[in-house]
């Protein structure tokens, strides 16, 4: 049986975003419509400070299916200016695999959506279209992604954040039965949020993030 799921991200008030996820069964005999699908289940832990830059679910994230939909959040306790972020995200890559990646509307700019088989950066850097990377096939290889969104030091002027914004969604997939972390490093080269190239020092706090799968 053949399955196709369409997830809709909402970027701002106007404009859908979907990352489309395919998923192959068996033949559909009786012993094929035995075996259930697998099912992903999403468990993170509120954090405790602020600043911080930290994970929750995405309320665009349906139960049920074989997705889960985590939010890369920055929340300031006072005013900051920004031209740069990085994350790295690890994860057991025979649990679970990275489909997408979406940036869109961050706060530097808009980010078309990412995956590990597509172009490795897209944007030109410049102030009104921010350098977006990550690292390819290496992120479902090794289970380690590491991205960045960056505009020209120096030559556009930095962002002020005031209050929390979205950084990111990232949609995991269960590839397998068992429970995956979702680890996000901290610091420079890791998970940073920069400005002139300087290592704001906002911790980074995963919630402990897990992905199950189960049938």
């Amino acid at each position: 049986m053949m399955l196709k799921k369409w997830t809709d991200l909402t970027r701002g008030a106007a404009v859908g975003v979907a990352f489309a996820l395919l998923a192959c069964g068996g033949k559909n005999d009786s012993n094929a419509n035995r075996i259930k699908p697998i099912v992903a289940t999403l468990a993170i832990q509120p954090p405790s400070t602020s600043p911080v830059v930290y994970f929750k679910p995405s309320p665009n994230d349906t139960a049920g299916d074989d997705l889960v939909l985590i939010d890369v959040m920055l929340q300031p306790s006072a005013p900051i200016n920004m031209d740069a972020f990085t994350l790295e995200v690890t994860f057991d890559p025979g649990l679970v695999q990275l489909a997408a990646l979406d940036a869109g509307s961050n706060p530097l700019g808009t980010c078309d959506i990412l995956t590990p088989e597509g172009a490795t950066c897209l944007g030109s850097g410049a102030c009104s279209s921010p350098l977006c990377c990550l690292n390819g096939e290496d992120v479902n290889r090794k289970g380690d992604l590491i991205f960045g969104v960056a505009t020209t030091s120096g030559l556009c002027a930095a962002t002020s954040v005031s209050s929390e914004v979205k950084l990111a969604t990232l949609g995991f997939t269960a590839a397998s039965t068992g429970t995956s972390l979702i680890h996000l490093i901290p610091g420079q080269g890791g998970c940073a949020i920069l400005d002139a190239t300087m290592d704001l020092g906002i911790p980074c706090d995963d919630g402990g993030a897990t992905v199950t799968g189960s049938r």
